[in-house]
């Protein structure tokens, strides 16, 4: 019995920490599909979801799909929207 509570003890620490994770489909800003890069063909996929969870108050991206040929797009650093050969962001998955 004692070594049953001290392995309960042991782990309690580690039961009370719990992960965010939330999952955005079709992301947006301002009103515009969210654009895969972070400028015009710069900073895309990985950065870009980086940026976008960061604005969410979530620590990191850990899963993002791109869809190709959405327009209008917004770039989420420049603001800049693209009209033209645009590939935005299908979904985005958070984590904190």
């Amino acid at each position: 019995m004692k070594n049953l509570i001290l392995i309960v003890v042991m782990l309690l620490p580690f039961s009370s920490v719990e992960a965010k994770v939330k999952e955005y489909n079709y992301p947006s800003i301002d009103g515009y599909r969210l654009d895969r890069c972070l400028t015009h063909g710069d900073g895309c996929d990985e950065p870009a979801a980086m940026r976008f969870c960061l604005s969410k108050r979530f620590d990191k991206a850990i899963y993002w799909e791109v869809e190709k040929g959405i327009k209008p797009t917004r770039n989420i650093v420049s603001k800049k929207i693209c009209h033209k050969k645009c590939d935005s962001f299908k979904t985005i998955v958070c984590h904190s």
